[in-house]
């Protein structure tokens, strides 16, 4: 993976985060501030660090007050590009997004993308027309085996055009699917069915999951129901093919976020532990 010098990288995440936002606010050499929405506008902070264009905002507390984790989890599945809804360490909800400065990016559209899907979330009124989701017609799916071979990976072909990829996950295993979306690509890893836990432990693992997504770069946390059972994941999401670096990017942070909450998941598929969980997060009956 290719990687720049920092002053390298200060200079293009400067350059693209100039051309892809109406007016930016520089804090210092590495950082800045811009705005989202016209008139509630939120306020974006935008950082270099080490290989990384780390873009954070402050979620609106009036916009889903009593929301559950679990809900939460529910509308990540839908965000564009690399946004993502997070749990603070203050139990705060935040939108985060980590782009990695890497060969081959396109940090404009990956700043675009991140646009939308924080835009989608705090301004649900307001249609987004900046970023197309539909594939042109003359612009063909991403070769996902090429890519993957370029990645460096090892990856097996699936049938409807999926891969699977295996991560990195010392003494277990977890697979990652490459699942072609519209002109880009979903990398998702599969982490739990829900078929019959308690109301502690789905609201458990929903507050894990979504804490590991405000550290563990790029990957975030969601739960997709269009299944028997609703499976918990983690996933990355690339509105556009991404480079060969991109993906390695993805599959390394996808081997990290499961390293840390694979095996406390299955802890929590026990009632008594996933309540004293929640009591000591503050959210439980005993807090």
């Amino acid at each position: 993976m290719k990687i720049f010098q920092c002053d390298v990288r200060r200079n293009w995440a400067f350059n693209a985060l100039s051309e892809a936002t109406a007016q930016l606010i520089p804090i210092d050499d590495d950082r800045w501030q811009f705005t989202i929405g016209e008139e509630s506008r939120l306020l974006v902070d935008a950082k270099v660090s080490d290989d990384w264009l780390i873009l954070a905002a402050k979620y609106p507390a009036d916009r889903y007050g009593s929301e559950s984790s679990w809900e939460t989890l529910g509308r990540n599945a839908l965000l564009t590009g690399l946004a993502k809804l997070v749990l603070e360490g203050d139990g705060e909800l935040g939108l985060h997004a980590e782009i990695p400065l890497v060969e081959g990016a396109d940090l404009v559209g990956r700043i675009q993308e991140v646009q939308a899907g924080f835009k989608s979330v705090c301004f649900p009124a307001v249609i987004e027309t900046g970023i197309d989701s539909s594939p042109a017609e003359n612009e063909r799916q991403p070769d996902l085996k090429s890519l993957c071979s370029e990645a460096g990976w090892v990856f097996t072909e699936r049938s409807g055009g999926k891969f699977a990829v295996e991560l990195e996950v010392p003494g277990s295993f977890y697979q990652a699917h490459l699942i072609p979306q519209h002109h880009g690509f979903r990398v998702t890893c599969e982490l739990m069915a829900f078929e019959s836990v308690s109301e502690e432990t789905r609201q458990s693992i929903a507050d894990l999951l979504l804490g590991a997504s405000a550290f563990v770069r790029m990957t975030r946390a969601s739960v997709t129901t269009n299944q028997t059972a609703p499976v918990a994941q983690f996933e990355v999401v690339f509105g556009t093919a991404p480079s060969p670096s991109e993906l390695s990017s993805a599959l390394e942070c996808l081997s990290t976020g499961c390293s840390l909450c694979g095996e406390e998941i299955k802890m929590l598929q026990t009632p008594a532990i996933a309540e004293r969980y929640l009591a000591l997060r503050g959210w439980g009956a005993d807090a």
